[in-house]
């Protein structure tokens, strides 16, 4: 709940500056909350607004040319309050979060009114102070949309129920891990993997290994059987034509996934029978103190210490030492790994091991393939069915050093994903193609590294 909370205030924090500047800014930032990117971006340049043109590179997902804009915004303007907001957007995506926090502080330190400066300044802090901060923010927000203000209400609860406490404090040793993943087959073949998880020492549940889920996810009746404490309101929301879920955030006291034991464990329930297929979602973010390896291949999730891991402050990334580590990116909970599609340029794809399909956005498809109707072939999110979807054939999916050669390809409409987020999802890497994989998730760095047995080499083709 929290990485979706954050998330969702990104889309509109343009739009919710009271003092960006002269005219020209005040339309581009209208252009950009009707998502008009080539408008905005043409009055951009032919003003050399750089903060508006770092906007537009972000949201199109264009990150390492919204930091250049950004940078260039504040060595132009160093009191510029948005252009240090918009680069600590830009740091916080790319794993730079000591530069990141020094930005939003500063960014509230020059507008101590403009309510997103408020909230990842807000962000920053710990316990009561957080909370405090957070009220604050909610006084300017009014009576804005309450998806935007009800997962801030939910932060303010948790602050204040953890008292400056860490969620998922770690209480088992910090050491060397191995979980086993149990397959999960339909049909003949394999289309998922459950994690045992043991929530306040009850029974363990198996919830399915998703990348693309924030945290713990539970329905409801998981969730009073084990006990969680219920904190405030909130919504579970996905992929799915029938909107969010209503659901609330809680509060566990221990879970245990393998030999790896937590305290404090924050567990986002939705009040429905089942979270869209499952029971409930166990996300790999839980393990970030860890370097991760989800070896899909032959069932194992391998937790690694980092070498003087005990330093919890910010840091900034650090340098590739690994030719083959590669970069990607991080909004919320969400992994967004550069992929290239037929040849395209580069566009963010979610790396989601809890989709049972490999998705493309519609509008990007069409660029690349004839697109068929797939209406005989509806699937299901979080959100419910999803019937408005279509095919393409025998596109060329090229990410981490490997091209996977897809012969069909589910089309879906991404635009709510992509506002919610701030930033352009040009679609999710499902369970199908990452089953062939072995993946290894540096969050400290913003690192991935892909190895697939299968293939003679990287680079080497592999099919789908």
């Amino acid at each position: 709940m929290t990485g979706r909370g954050c998330i969702v205030l990104l889309a509109a924090a343009a739009a919710a500056w009271a003092q960006c500047g002269p005219q020209q800014s005040a339309q581009a930032d209208a252009l950009l909350a009707r998502h008009d990117l080539a408008g905005a971006e043409a009055i951009a340049k032919r003003c050399d607004l750089k903060s508006v043109l770092g906007e537009v590179a972000l949201r199109r997902g264009h990150v390492e040319e919204a930091e250049r804009q950004f940078r260039d915004a504040v060595r132009i303007n160093p009191n510029s309050p948005r252009a240090w907001f918009g680069l600590g957007r830009v740091s916080e995506c790319a794993f730079n979060r000591k530069t990141a926090q020094d930005c939003f502080r500063r960014a509230h330190e020059l507008a101590p009114t403009a309510a997103p400066a408020v909230f990842y300044w807000a962000m920053t802090m710990e316990g009561s102070e957080r909370a405090a901060a957070l009220e604050t923010y909610l006084g300017l927000m009014g009576n804005a949309d309450p998806r935007r203000t009800q997962p801030v209400r939910a932060l303010i609860e948790i602050s204040k129920a953890l008292g400056g406490r860490k969620p998922f404090g770690l209480v088992s040793r910090y050491g060397p891990a191995e979980i086993h993943l149990e397959p999960e087959v339909r049909n003949g073949e394999m289309r998922a993997y459950r994690v045992p998880v043991s929530i306040n020492g009850g029974g363990a549940a198996r919830l399915l290994l998703d990348t693309g889920a924030d945290g713990i996810v539970l329905n409801a009746e998981l969730a009073a059987r084990f006990h969680v404490k219920r904190l405030a309101a909130t919504t579970v929301g996905g992929l799915g034509d029938t909107g969010d879920l209503r659901g609330y955030v809680g509060l566990a006291d221990r879970v245990r996934i393998g030999g790896v034991e937590f305290e404090d464990a924050v567990v986002t329930v939705a009040q429905s029978p089942r979270v869209g297929n499952e029971q409930g979602l166990v996300g790999t973010n839980l393990f970030e103190a860890f370097l991760v390896t989800l070896d899909l291949v032959n069932g194992v999730l391998r937790l690694e210490p980092f070498p003087g891991a005990g330093d919890d402050g910010p840091r900034d990334r650090g340098f590739e030492t690994d030719p083959e580590f590669e970069r990607f990116y991080r909004l919320g909970h969400n992994l967004l790994v550069p992929t290239s599609v037929s040849g395209s340029d580069p566009a963010l794809f979610i790396v989601d091991t809890g989709a049972n399909q490999t998705l493309i956005a519609r509008d990007f498809a069409g660029e690349l393939a004839r697109m068929r109707s797939a209406a005989n072939m509806p699937m299901n999110g979080i959100s419910g069915r999803i019937n408005d979807i279509d095919a393409a054939d025998d596109l060329k999916f090229k990410f981490g050093g490997f091209t996977v050669h897809c012969l069909d390809t589910l089309s879906v409409n991404l635009k709510r994903q992509t506002d919610d987020m701030g930033i352009e999802v040009a679609g999710f890497l499902g369970f199908p193609m990452l089953k062939m994989f072995s993946i290894t998730i540096d969050y400290r760095s913003g690192l991935v590294k892909f190895e697939c047995p299968t293939a003679v080499g990287r680079g080497t083709a592999a099919r789908n």
